[in-house]
């Protein structure tokens, strides 16, 4: 008599699903460690044409609700940057913060908007600065960069240039159920540069 099989999986599709899954977050943790190593210190590049006045790491987290999805929908963002090991000798500043909250329309694959913004960081000696910028996002394979590239318009560091780079990897099978992907984590770093 023929046997008759349903839709339950045999040992060999486990371990292929297994398998699957194994290498999809293989993928993402290589495609981040490639990408961090392009951006680890990612603001030198505008102490070339002037003095940095300050230098951090920057740690970024960014939160969604609901959770994205590959189709574009109104989600509220919360974004918090922390800016550690800061290096700034005429300041003393070791660190400081920045948060952002709002509604965007977004997806996986646009996880912000790029365009204008505006966000005070405030400092570990309680002072703040008001940091405007333009935003641009790249997503290339989970893998995304955040580049805000603006100027200090008032408070510490008034008049200075200023440029901030984070990048985090995303696991593009996070979007495909929800609820989403409700999270981003990236590394980077800031630094505001004295205009010759």
């Amino acid at each position: 008599m023929m046997k008759v099989f349903g839709s339950r999986s045999t040992p060999l599709a486990r371990r292929r699903q297994r398998r699957t899954r194994q290498g999809a977050g293989a993928f993402v943790a290589l495609a981040l460690a490639g990408a961090l190593s392009l951006t680890a210190a990612p603001a030198a590049t505008a102490g070339t044409t002037g003095t940095a006045d300050i230098t951090c790491t920057n740690a970024a987290s960014i939160s969604y609700s609901p959770g994205l999805r590959t189709f574009s929908q109104s989600v509220a963002v919360s974004a918090t940057n922390l800016y550690s090991t800061c290096i700034s000798p005429s300041t003393g500043i070791t660190s400081g913060s920045s948060s952002f909250n709002g509604i965007s329309t977004a997806s996986c694959a646009q996880v912000l908007t790029g365009g204008a913004g505006s966000r005070v960081i405030t400092w570990n000696d309680s002072t703040t600065s008001t940091f405007q910028f333009t935003r641009t996002v790249t997503n290339v394979l989970g893998v995304v960069t955040i580049t805000l590239d603006g100027i200090i318009t008032s408070g510490r560091f008034s008049g200075d240039t200023a440029l901030a780079v984070t990048t985090g990897a995303t696991n593009p099978l996070d979007c495909l159920t929800s609820p989403g992907l409700t999270s981003i984590a990236a590394v980077g770093a800031l630094e505001i540069t004295t205009v010759p």
